[in-house]
C-alpha cells in the first residue's frame, strides 16, 4: 500500500520541517476561481530524533470556467528529509479516530549578511506528488523565495509566514499535486503524503498555515513513551486526550491496534449505530474472530512499515491525540499564530 522512495542521509542539517502548511495551497496562476483548505489533519511518528510525518489536506474549489490541472503546495521542514512515500489509503486517519474514540469517556538560525539566495537541494517524483526541495538564506531570503516561487507556478507566500522558518534555517518542500490528463474535481482530498527526517523534537508547522483563516487542529501522535503537552500549547487551548479523557498518553496493545476489535465491539452494541453499520461491525468482527489478514487495519501496516526505517520498532507503543483551534482575531482578519513566537513543538524527555 505504500510506494518508499529513500534518500541518501542528510545528517543533521537545520533545514526547517515542522510542520505541514495545508493552508499554503496553491491554484495556478492565472486561475480565476478561488482554492480553499478544508481540513487539517496528520499522523506523527517520532522516536530518538527521527521523524515521520503523514499529511492529508482536503480542499474545495470554487471554479470559474475550467478546473485547474494541479495544485501546489509548500511545506516547510526542519532537516531535508530521508525518505518520502504516498500512502494509498486515507483510511487510516478514519481508524486512527477510530482507536482513539474507545478511550473517549462519553463512549467509553538564518545568517546574517550576505547575498540572499535560493537553493534547490533536490527534486523527487512520488506518486501523484512533485517535491522541490528548496533553501533560502539571507536577509531578503523571503524575497528571494517568493520570487523563486513566483516563477515555478506557485503562489506568493507572505513574508512574516516564512520569516520564523528563515531564521531557523528549515528546508521548504515545494509540491505540486497533479491528476494526469484531467482536471482537479471542485472538491476533494489528496492521498496522504509520509516525509521522514530527523528533528530532536516532535514537530508540526503551524505557522506556515493561512494567516487569515480559522481552523480546527486534530494530530495522532505515536511514541515509545508517554507525552504531555507543554504549558505554552496548553495556554492556547490545545488539549491532548488520553484513557478517560485524563490528559497524556495511552499505550497501545498490539492486538488492539491490528485488529481495533474494541472500536468494532463498540459499534456493533451501540444503540445509535444504524443497521448498517451494525452489520458492518459483526463482519469485521467475525474476520477477527477467524484471525483474516483482511480485518487488519490499515493502521496497523502503516506502524509496521514504519518500525522498517531509521525509527525503528516501538515498544511500547504510545499514542496521543492532540486537538486544538486556531482563532481569528478580532477584527484585524489575522489569526493568533501570527502571536506565536516558536511553532507547535513537544521536547519528548529522553528514556
Amino acid at each position: 500500500m505504500l510506494r518508499r522512495y529513500l534518500l541518501p542521509c542528510a545528517g543533521l542539517l537545520t533545514l526547517l520541517f515542522a510542520g505541514v502548511a495545508l493552508a499554503c495551497l496553491h491554484a495556478p496562476a492565472g486561475y480565476k476561481g478561488s482554492l480553499a483548505e478544508t481540513s487539517q489533519q496528520a499522523i506523527i511518528f517520532w522516536r530518538d530524533g527521527c521523524e515521520e510525518l503523514i499529511l492529508k489536506v482536503d480542499y474545495k474549489l470554487t471554479p470559474a470556467g475550467e478546473a485547474p490541472k494541479h495544485i501546489a503546495w509548500v511545506v516547510p521542514v526542519p532537516t531535508k528529509p530521508d525518505s518520502y512515500a504516498e500512502v494509498k489509503s486515507a483510511k487510516i486517519f478514519e481508524e486512527a479516530f477510530q482507536l482513539a474514540t474507545i478511550y473517549d469517556p462519553i463512549l467509553r538560525v538564518a545568517p546574517k549578511g550576505g547575498q540572499p539566495r535560493v537553493v534547490v537541494l533536490g527534486k523527487i517524483t512520488v506518486g501523484m506528488y512533485e517535491v522541490t526541495e528548496v533553501k533560502a538564506t539571507g536577509e531578503d531570503a523571503a524575497k528571494e523565495l517568493n520570487a523563486w516561487l513566483k516563477a515555478e507556478g506557485y503562489g506568493e507566500i507572505p513574508a512574516k509566514g516564512m520569516a520564523y522558518y528563515v531564521k531557523h534555517d528549515w528546508t521548504f518542500l515545494a509540491i505540486k499535486l497533479k491528476e494526469a490528463d484531467k482536471g482537479l474535481t471542485t472538491e476533494g482530498g489528496f492521498r496522504p503524503l509520509r516525509i521522514a527526517f530527523k528533528t530532536d523534537r516532535l514537530v508540526y508547522p503551524l505557522k506556515f498555515s493561512s494567516p487569515r483563516s480559522a481552523f480546527d487542529v486534530t494530530l495522532y501522535v505515536f511514541t515509545d513513551r508517554p507525552i504531555s503537552l507543554p504549558k505554552g500549547l496548553k495556554d492556547r487551548g490545545f488539549t491532548d486526550r488520553a484513557l478517560a479523557g485524563e490528559p497524556g498518553s495511552t499505550k497501545i496493545d498490539g492486538k488492539e491496534l491490528r485488529w481495533n476489535e474494541a472500536y468494532w465491539r463498540l459499534t456493533a452494541n451501540a444503540p445509535e449505530s444504524s443497521k448498517e453499520r451494525k452489520e458492518i461491525a459483526a463482519k469485521r468482527l467475525k474476520l477477527i474472530e477467524e484471525g483474516k489478514d483482511e480485518a487488519e487495519t490499515e493502521l496497523y501496516r502503516l506502524v509496521k512499515d514504519v518500525e522498517k526505517g531509521k525509527l525503528g520498532k516501538f515498544d511500547p507503543l504510545y499514542l496521543t491525540q492532540v486537538s486544538g483551534h486556531i482563532k481569528l482575531k478580532g477584527d484585524t482578519g489575522d489569526n493568533e499564530l501570527a502571536d506565536w513566537e516558536e511553532d507547535f513543538q513537544i521536547a519528548v524527555v529522553k528514556k
